[in-house]
């Protein structure tokens, strides 16, 4: 779950960003993982899976690095601003 104020908008890197609103302080945390808001999923289960369902995971989820062989979903901001 993001700890801080976000928005998703055009990026010059790369289609869209997430931007913090708000500046963060060096040392801020900005995500943790807080069940049950965010979900760990076991990768295996997710290839097991129909291809139509498998598109939902590479859209919303991504792979955790703090939980091997886990994509997490998570319900942080996914709207996106428009300028």
């Amino acid at each position: 779950m993001l700890l801080v104020s976000t928005r998703v908008a055009p990026s010059s890197v790369q289609g869209l960003g997430l931007f913090a609103v708000d500046p963060i302080a060096v040392g801020t945390p900005v995500w943790r993982y807080m069940p049950p808001f965010d979900q760990l999923i076991d990768i295996a289960e997710v290839r097991a899976a129909p291809a139509s369902f498998r598109a939902f995971f590479d859209t919303y989820c991504y792979e955790s690095h703090d939980f091997p062989s886990r994509y997490v979903l998570s319900c942080d901001q996914c709207k996106v601003h428009q300028p």
